[in-house]
């Protein structure tokens, strides 16, 4: 008996220590808007560019990204989805994501939120993460498949400068 409470605590430890759901963070530390302009028939062209850290706390196991997708969105209306290369994060250490998203979206605004975009100067842009990563010790690998959403306040850049500073965003489970 002894030696099951023992070798049940060695494995509860064992799998706190190296589980990739242990504390993993995940922040969008900067942010930049350059064009976010709605033509008159109700399309968006953007440009915005963000960079996600990934912090590993484990002290002793790496964290493997197999998939990293990020999608951005803006009013319920997804406006593109980035997909990031295979990465692996090292115990106690960040990791930093570019993505950057560039292009045209038909959105479905009704004609109110069209005028307040359009006055508006920092947009609330909520930008969802598809992860699927895994840690291993020894012989046992654990996989995790999660889905992270951040709320940005970004503010749009003229010339360069903006009136506004991005604050860094934590990403909560979706």
């Amino acid at each position: 008996m002894i030696v099951f409470i023992i070798a049940l605590s060695v494995a509860v430890i064992v799998v706190r220590e190296y589980s990739p759901k242990r504390g993993i963070k995940y922040e969008v530390t900067d942010a930049s808007l350059t064009q976010f302009n709605l033509t008159s028939d109700k399309i968006l062209k953007f440009n915005l560019a963000v960079t996600i850290n990934v912090e590993n706390p484990n002290k002793r196991s790496d964290f493997h990204y197999e998939k990293f997708e990020a999608v951005a969105s803006y009013k319920h209306d997804s406006l593109m989805s980035v997909s990031i290369d295979p990465f692996e994060v090292e115990p106690k250490d960040k990791h930093p994501v570019s993505a950057l998203f560039k292009g045209e979206q038909k959105m479905s605004l009704p004609n109110d939120e069209v005028s307040k975009m359009k006055t508006s100067t920092v947009y609330d842009i909520v930008l969802k993460l598809k992860v699927k990563h895994w840690a291993k010790y020894a012989t046992i690998k654990i996989q995790e498949n999660m889905k992270m959403a951040c709320n940005l306040k970004v503010p749009l850049n003229s010339n360069g400068k903006s009136a506004v500073k991005f604050e860094v965003a934590k990403c909560e489970k979706a």
